[in-house]
């Protein structure tokens, strides 16, 4: 409890201390956003009022509106979304927020029906094209392209594969993303790419040495705190890269936690998940992580 409440005061701060010439750009898996409406293309009967979490109208609108306090508090510029089903969804979130934002949403190939989306303010990022890549998987890769405070930038939104798929297949995905970037920078050496997403693993030092990424976020990870709470302790699998460029000046990162997302369980207090075995009426079994820049040159906050 200690280090949750430490936590806690590093991402009030950095959340607090946004300004108007600092861009935030944030990331959150919003945990099986699916609407009630059972769908023609996959199996999503658990998420209709007659499936297993009597997924009705109460229900969705409860989570909509809490997610959409969490969103509206952190007051970010730019915000990734992993784990929504349909556009119907996104429009819902945007519809019930209070703060002006634009979309992006692609439908792509999921089996499951789970897609990334991607919310702007329009005064700040100026969207050029968007589109989806191959992921080696069936969850591509979701990207925008645009002009963000004056300097070019493009977003990958990833929702890679989990530990319950086999080592090959978050090996094919891993490696497709790590080509996607590196091809992408070779092309535009003057644009900066955010990778934000649900990495599904930790930023391990393996990974650093693979990738070679810029992740502000890895200072979290380093002293024990996570997005995630799994098997008794937290992970940081939820990250925020920048790869190429030299556009943006990182001043400051976190991970947003407020007591309303959390309960309490055996281990500790962690992310109070929508569903489990069954419905348990929370926001989100992640929590958001952020981080904070200027339009200067690229550094480190580590």
């Amino acid at each position: 409890m200690k280090r949750l409440a430490l936590l806690w005061t590093i991402v009030l701060c950095s959340v607090h201390g946004l300004c108007a010439q600092r861009c935030g750009v944030a990331f959150y898996n919003v945990e099986n956003l699916f609407d009630t409406i059972p769908s023609l293309f996959y199996d999503d009967e658990m998420y209709t009022p007659q499936g297993h979490y009597r997924w009705d109208t109460d229900k969705y609108t409860r989570k909509i509106t809490d997610l959409a306090r969490v969103l509206d508090e952190i007051r970010a510029d730019v915000v990734g979304l992993a784990e929504v089903e349909n556009e119907a969804v996104v429009r819902d979130l945007v519809r019930t927020l209070k703060t002006d934002y634009c979309y992006v949403h692609l439908t792509g190939g999921d089996r499951r029906g789970i897609e990334q989306a991607l919310l702007y303010k329009a005064d700040r990022l100026e969207v050029d094209e968007a589109w989806l890549s191959p992921s080696g998987f069936s969850r591509e890769f979701l990207n925008v392209r645009g002009w963000l405070m004056g300097r070019s930038v493009q977003f990958v939104v990833c929702h890679m594969p989990s530990a319950y798929n086999s080592k090959e297949v978050r090996e094919r995905a891993l490696a497709a993303l790590e080509e996607h970037v590196a091809r992408t920078v070779a092309r535009n050496p003057e644009m900066t790419v955010v990778v934000m997403g649900d990495m599904n693993q930790e930023y391990d030092r393996r990974l650093r040495r693979r990738l070679g990424w810029l992740s502000p976020l890895s200072r979290y990870d380093k002293v024990g705190y996570g997005s995630y709470f799994h098997d008794g302790s937290w992970q940081l699998i939820d990250n925020i890269f920048l790869c190429g460029g030299q556009g943006f000046c990182v001043s400051d990162c976190g991970i947003y936690i407020q007591h309303y997302m959390l309960h309490q369980t055996r281990y500790g207090r962690q992310p109070f998940r929508t569903f489990g075995r069954g419905y348990q009426g929370g926001i989100s079994d992640h929590l958001p992580v952020y981080v904070i820049f200027d339009s200067q040159t690229v550094r480190s906050v580590n």
